[in-house]
């Protein structure tokens, strides 16, 4: 998934995004273990959206962090 959509989500919908992705991360591991999968790029590509998913997450934390001590 494109970054720039990512960083126009939510919080709660950027939260959500990674239970899917993970799920369905674990669900092409199993396949993988058990049977050759069709397309195991699917594998990475998850595993980098899950990535970028956590490095939104952790800059939005900080931003709000960030204007919590400009107010003070």
């Amino acid at each position: 998934m494109n970054s720039r959509k990512l960083r126009a989500r939510s919080t709660e919908d950027l939260k959500e995004k990674m239970a899917d992705a993970e799920k369905e991360l674990m669900k092409l591991n199993a396949q993988s273990a058990q049977a050759v999968i069709k397309k195991p790029s699917q594998i990475k590509e998850l595993k980098k959206t899950i990535a970028k998913i956590n490095t939104l997450m952790r800059e939005k934390t900080q931003e709000e962090l960030q204007k919590n001590k400009e107010k003070k």
